[in-house]
């Protein structure tokens, strides 16, 4: 038989830019097309932005777009599981911009033997309806994009739960499965089973790979480090899946809250990651292209303040439209620094006595300018500076004193 050693780890998460430079390589042979259909992808981005900024802003994601009929367009998730708690989400698809929505929410604990192929029948909701160990309302509004998010706490360690939602007139979301942590100091645990993930591109496509990971027989949660939506337009990338039905919106590269907003909302209705995010809890954390591509702590190698406005604003209010979309807890581990106010994204996740998973932002407070020859750069710091710690920012090494700390405490205990 079998098993599994047990191991302590300290696991550090964080996800390098990994996104190529989108101009167009061009050879004699194929330069007069390609520089026609890059002109004409570059014209046609330039006039959309100066438009959107004479109209200020475009509309909000109504039902409008999917039939008329207000609904739970784009599923449910969970994420950031601790022993006691984790976070349920889902969006309302409001028909009026004004609307206000009065959203229920439900959850049970069910056991090992509970089929997950209920949760795609009716039989999950009517277990919730009948059953449900936690209950409670939220309002859905415009000023979160009609998205939802309730920490739902009091809950069982090592619990596998089930919950929904329901909206007015009876309409019911799809029914997603969630886990809580181990206790921090349960020893008894020997395995966590887990899928990774990031850079996910729409237009590139290979979203299946969500699917796979929804359909494996053990799954406690899964990370996403980083790209987890690109604000860029198409203009010189490849793209695997072609047709109207797979057309970035909006078309043009995001720098708008309600264009951050709709191309997440084009993101979830993709099958493969609604299926992803309503089988488990996620751990997740950004890179730069949730925000702006080459996003550091004090610019941008990509932002045009002359069509894509204030600097400082877009990246805040991407980061916000990060939040309402994703199920993750916002963090309190220190004060607002660098570009992003009133937001720290620094989780912990203890898994028993196991691992311990630290995720940082070490994209936007700590990273300077990149430089064109970092080869280099990096030889030459290191000559400077042969001891690695010296490289931590003053946050980051703050962050590991305390996670080290939390650890200690929880397996001294």
């Amino acid at each position: 038989m079998m098993s599994i050693i047990r191991v302590p780890v300290l696991w550090v998460l964080w996800c390098a830019s990994a996104a190529a430079d989108p101009k167009i390589l061009q050879t004699p042979g194929e330069a007069g097309t390609k520089a026609s259909e890059q002109f004409a992808g570059e014209l046609g981005d330039f006039k959309a932005r100066v438009n959107r900024r004479l109209l200020q802003d475009t509309s909000p994601v109504l039902a409008s777009k999917y039939g008329g009929s207000p609904g739970f367009y784009h599923g449910v998730a969970s994420g950031s599981p601790l022993p006691d708690r984790v976070i349920i989400w889902t969006r309302w698809t409001p028909a009026a911009e004004n609307d206000e929505v009065q959203i229920t929410y439900r959850m049970v604990a069910v056991d090992d033997t509970f089929d997950r192929s209920e949760l795609s029948t009716g039989q999950a909701h009517d277990l919730l309806s009948s059953s449900s160990s936690k209950t409670g309302t939220a309002t859905a509004t415009a000023a979160s994009d009609w998205t939802v998010k309730i920490d739902v706490d009091s809950l069982s360690a090592k619990t596998t739960w089930i919950f929904g939602f329901e909206g007015p007139g009876g309409v019911a979301s799809r029914t997603g499965m969630t886990k809580t942590a181990p206790a921090v100091d349960d020893d008894s645990v020997e395995e966590m089973n887990f899928a990774v993930f990031s850079c996910s591109r729409w237009e590139s496509g290979f979203f299946h790979a969500y699917n796979i990971a929804a359909n494996l027989d053990k799954l406690d949660f899964w990370l996403h480090l980083g790209d987890y939506m690109y604000e860029q337009n198409v203009a010189g990338m490849e793209s695997a899946r072609t047709g109207p039905e797979w057309a970035l919106d909006p078309p043009n590269e995001l720098s708008t809250t309600n264009e951050y907003r709709a191309r997440y909302a084009q993101y979830h209705t993709d099958e493969a990651l609604q299926n992803l995010r309503a089988r488990a809890p996620v751990i997740a954390i950004w890179d730069d292209h949730e925000l702006v591509n080459g996003v550091f702590a004090t610019g941008s190698s990509d932002h045009q303040a002359a069509t894509e406005g204030n600097f400082s604003v877009r990246v805040n209010l991407a980061a916000r439209v990060y939040l309402e979309w994703m199920p993750i807890r916002e963090g309190s581990f220190f004060q607002d620094t660098g570009l992003i106010t009133g937001i720290d994204i620094t989780q912990v996740v203890q898994w028993g006595s196991l691992a311990t998973m630290a995720v940082l932002d070490t994209r936007i407070k700590s990273r300077t300018e990149r430089v064109q020859n970092p080869i280099d750069s990096i030889l030459a710091a290191v000559a400077q500076h042969p001891d690695p710690a010296t490289y931590a920012s003053a946050p980051a090494n703050e962050s590991f004193a305390a996670i080290a700390a939390a650890d200690k405490a929880a397996r001294a205990s």
